[in-house]
C-alpha cells in the first residue's frame, strides 16, 4: 500500500489538483444550496417566531440562521477536515489516495478539455 501511495505522489499533476478543486467547487456550491434552503426555509422562520417581540424580527432572524448555519458550514467543511489531516497526513494520504487516484482517472478527458480551453485563450490575449 505505501508504494501505491508514492506511486500516486510520484505521478501526480495539475489534473490532481484540477480534479480536487473541482470536487471543492462542486461540494461548496451543494452545500451553499442546502444552506440556503435550510435558514430561508426552516431556520429562520421558527427563530423569528421565537424572537417576535423585537422589532424587526424576521430581519434579525435571517440574519442570525445565515451566520450561524455558514458558521457550522464552514467549521465542518473547511477547518475541521483540515485540522484532521494536518495531524497525521500520511494517515490520510493512505486512506484516500486510492479513491482520489480513480476520480482523477475518471476526471482525465474533462481535465484535458479544460487545460486545452485555457491554453486556447491565452493564445487569443
Amino acid at each position: 500500500q505505501i508504494k501505491g501511495c508514492v506511486s500516486f505522489l510520484d505521478n501526480t499533476d495539475a489534473g490532481l489538483l484540477l480534479v480536487l478543486l473541482l470536487l471543492l467547487l462542486f461540494a461548496n456550491a451543494f452545500f451553499s444550496l442546502i444552506e440556503t434552503a435550510l435558514t430561508g426555509a426552516f431556520i429562520a422562520p421558527s427563530l423569528a417566531t421565537f424572537i417576535s417581540f423585537l422589532p424587526h424580527a424576521t430581519l434579525i432572524a435571517m440574519i442570525l440562521s445565515i451566520v450561524v448555519v455558514t458558521y457550522i458550514a464552514l467549521l465542518f467543511s473547511e477547518f475541521l477536515p483540515k485540522k484532521k489531516a494536518a495531524q497525521n497526513p500520511e494517515r490520510i494520504l493512505m486512506k484516500y489516495h486510492r479513491i482520489v487516484a480513480r476520480l482523477t482517472d475518471l476526471a482525465r478527458p474533462f481535465i484535458r478539455f479544460l487545460s486545452s480551453s485555457a491554453s486556447g485563450v491565452l493564445l487569443l490575449l
